[in-house]
């Protein structure tokens, strides 16, 4: 998290989410680049253009301003609205069964990103402009109008004056402040805000989250889908299992009726006519059904049937072109498809040998056999906004996909050839980027021995400092928060860290980039872990994990973003 800003560029909620941008010299000299060549086209002095440039190179490479500027306000997105826009419309998606869509307890409340907790709001939610490149996850103000990072790690955030909960009572500071005070800070069962040593609502509209330390991670914290911001009553209701739908009362775009007809596997939500976003939602109501053990058979059917807008398909099939239907897939930032070496067994220490398999392999080429393109291919480190391998190509170049290499390198390798290769069942397509692995490696000079791991073995594997696989593929443990990545997956002392064994160099760029409050020297830092990672060649990450939503062609404005257990974008659909 930064609490400085640089020149005072880095203190509006927009740009909180540079925390993995370019350093502001290489973005300045893109927009005066951009303004120069239209000076040009417009026969201006060039000696213009040649000032401005200069000006954005001054800029970028001031050293950091550590007085704190007061933030703009945000100015939200506003997804394009139908002509003629009625409000009418009836939404109606289908997910696979994982909860009751009737169970009004706290705890699904909390979790619940598609079902009854789509009613509530949060301090900040993850961005719905369509031109954001996905994947991402780009912070923006929900409940809030702007936050600003003020000396002594104080964040205060302005909240907005005309948000309601659907009982009609008026939201207040207080009442956000209440909610964590009373069951996040120090509830175990929601994603940690334990760098919040308290809260206060000093002026009207005003809340102040005063840190014991510094979390980089802290505001995609607060987009989480866990850190629903609830009615007072129903912070007093925790502790009865059975919580009453009458008592479910939200800020957010959608609202529950009891009346409605909701069964365990159905559930109705109805446009909230008083939502501050006050276009929005799109649709009148939306429709959310259950199915228990959807296979494709099933969505095929519903797609026959024309019974469903939307639906989620985890089968690892894709869906043919029928009846009006299209795919859209929702990339998340995290996990994926991985190689580990084991850096514990002697016979993979030796770096010529591990960079020899590098350059045996193609990842570009496996995604795309395996239908898991577009991807990027780094170390697996959550994405933010953009990459931080932004020159793929370069990337490919220096560590991977060179055989002719591989062949000048062998007379210096004299460990034997034999590769005993742990391989995790994983869903479709992910286990075809896995078999791709082996196929190259099956073709080369070395003698592969693989053995199928459950899920539960290849954890127990990759947690183990005694195991006896040379590599291990799967899916990289799951991991939302950079510093929970970097600590649990590639730090040595981490719970899966199979790759690392004693690397204190690494060790150390992790622990200096967790405590580092400058949002761009942090993303340089994060930047450097991928390439110490790729040149010892520990690890390597082919693809973030991805859902595939099957929706009606006449369904607008559909950009799934289901980062951080993101549902607001449901708000901003309609069907035509």
């Amino acid at each position: 998290m930064n609490f400085f800003s640089i020149s005072g560029i880095l203190t509006t909620s927009e740009d909180y989410s540079a925390v993995n941008k370019p350093f502001i010299a290489h973005s300045m000299m893109g927009c005066m680049y951009n303004s120069c060549m239209k000076i040009h086209a417009q026969w201006k002095p060039a000696i213009l253009c040649s000032f401005l440039l200069t000006s954005a190179l001054s800029l970028g490479c001031q050293q950091p301003n550590y007085s704190i500027e007061p933030s703009e306000a945000h100015t939200p997105y506003s997804a394009p609205i139908p002509k003629a826009a009625t409000f009418d419309g009836n939404l109606t998606v289908t997910i696979p069964k994982s909860s009751l869509l009737n169970d009004f307890t706290y705890e699904n409340l909390a979790q619940n990103s598609i079902g009854p907790g789509m009613i509530f709001s949060r301090i900040l939610k993850l961005t719905t402009n369509p031109a954001q490149e996905s994947p991402h996850m780009k912070v923006e103000c929900d409940l809030c109008e702007y936050w600003e990072y003020l000396p002594n790690n104080i964040i205060r955030f302005k909240i907005k004056d005309n948000i309601y909960w659907h009982n009609g009572d008026k939201l207040v500071p207080n009442h956000i402040r209440d909610h964590y005070k009373k069951h996040i800070i120090h509830d175990s069962k929601h994603y940690s805000l334990s760098a919040v040593e308290s809260i206060n609502t000093p002026e009207n509209q005003i809340l102040e989250l005063n840190l014991n330390r510094l979390d980089s991670d802290l505001m995609f914290k607060l987009a989480h889908t866990e850190n629903k911001v609830f009615h007072p009553e129903l912070i007093l209701s925790k502790s009865n299992p059975h919580n009453s739908s009458q008592n479910i009362t939200g800020t957010g775009p959608w609202m529950h009726l009891p009346q409605h007809s909701n069964t365990p596997d159905s559930l109705t939500l109805v446009r909230n006519p008083v939502y501050f976003s006050h276009k929005k939602p799109l649709s009148q109501s939306i429709s959310i059904k259950n199915i228990e053990n959807l296979t494709y058979r099933k969505i095929s059917a519903l797609t026959n049937s024309g019974q469903s807008d939307i639906i989620l398909n985890n089968t690892g099939i894709s869906l043919n072109s029928n009846n009006n239907f299209v795919s859209t897939q929702s990339l998340l930032s995290y996990g994926g498809p991985t190689l580990f070496f084991n850096l514990s067994k002697e016979s993979m220490q030796p770096l010529l040998k591990r960079k020899k398999i590098f350059l045996l392999l193609d990842p570009w080429q496996h995604n795309s056999r395996s239908d898991v393109a577009p991807a990027t291919i780094g170390i697996g480190i959550p994405i933010v906004t953009k990459n931080y391998s932004d020159n793929q190509k370069d990337l490919r170049k220096r560590h991977f996909d060179d055989p002719v290499s591989t062949n000048q390198s062998s007379d210096k390798i004299t460990n034997d050839t034999l590769l005993k290769i742990g391989v995790a069942d994983s869903p479709v397509p992910y286990q075809l980027v896995l078999e791709n692995i082996l196929q190259d490696l099956q073709s080369s000079e070395y003698s592969v021995q693989t053995q199928s791991l459950s899920k539960d073995t290849y954890m127990e594997e990759l947690s183990s400092k005694t195991s006896d696989f040379d590599i291990l593929l799967g899916l990289t443990p799951p991991s939302e928060f950079i510093n929970t990545f970097l600590f649990s997956t590639i730090h040595s002392k981490g719970e899966y860290s199979f790759s690392n064994s004693s690397d204190t160099t690494l060790d150390s760029m992790i622990e200096n980039q967790a405590t580092e409050p400058n949002n761009l020297l942090r993303a340089s830092q994060i930047r450097d872990i991928q390439e110490h990672v790729l040149e010892q060649a520990y690890m390597y990450n082919s693809a973030s994990l991805r859902f595939e939503w099957i929706h009606h062609e006449s369904v607008r404005n559909f950009f799934p973003n289901d980062n951080l257990g993101e549902y607001l974008y449901w708000s901003e659909i309609w069907v035509e």
